[in-house]
Formats: structure tokens, sequence, C-alpha cells
């Protein structure tokens, strides 16, 4: 299911012209080892699509997109560095 999931989204992206990709995971993902395992799987599949990743407010204490259940209205948009 997980395979078919990146296929699913990998199609999506592959599809656009100019693919942006909202990071939220926040700091939940350090609870579960799969989680930052799937979001890595993810960043590979879609590097070769060199999509613009972006991410709301500021990082969390432990350096991780805020998930959108903790967004601010006032916040905007902004580059995310997934390397980093």
């Amino acid at each position: 299911a997980f395979a078919k999931n990146l296929d699913a989204i990998e199609g999506v992206v592959a599809a656009l012209k100019k693919p942006t990709i909202w990071a939220a995971w926040g700091a939940s993902v350090l609870h579960h080892g799969f989680f930052l395992k799937a979001r890595d799987d993810l960043y590979e599949r879609l590097a070769k699509h060199k999509p613009q990743w972006r991410r709301f407010g500021s990082m969390t204490v432990n350096g991780h997109p805020r998930h959108p259940s903790r967004l601010n209205y006032g916040w905007k948009l902004e580059p995310f560095d997934i390397e980093a």
C-alpha cells in the first residue's frame, strides 16, 4: 500500500510543470520511525521532479515544519529546505 501511495503521489507531481510540496509533518514525525522513513522515501522519489518545498510558519523546536493543526492564519507560505 505504501509503494502504491508513492506511485500515485509521484504521478501527480510528475504531471505538474512546477510542482510545489507543502511540508507539514510536525514534531510527531519523531515518535514513529516509519514516519521519518516515509518522509525520506517521498523526498527521494520526488527529487528528480525538482519540486519546490514549502512550509507555513516557523519550524518546530526540533526543526520540523509545523503540522496543519498548529497553523496561525497570519503565517505565509515560505520556502522549506528539505535537504537541511
